[in-house]
């Protein structure tokens, strides 16, 4: 998705990759992603989420100025 639509992630201010449990059945590799964002567009945040089990979601929250535990 990187190498495809470079000049999209070369303007945005963070990159989420979600669903990384399902990273063997989709034959997507996140650190070929994150290797390919630092090359087009080096230093550009990177969350890796999985939101079914909760992995990374409070970091995601987080950087999106949202705290659900605040409710």
């Amino acid at each position: 998705m990187v190498r495809k639509h470079p000049v999209i992630f070369q303007s945005v201010d963070m990159v989420v990759i979600n669903k990384i449990d399902l990273k063997e059945v989709m034959e997507v590799d996140p650190e070929v992603l994150m290797g390919d964002l630092a090359k087009i567009a080096p230093g550009t945040p990177v969350l890796l989420t999985d939101a079914r089990h909760g992995e990374g979601v409070d970091g995601l929250l987080s950087a999106l100025g949202l705290d659900l535990h605040d409710k």
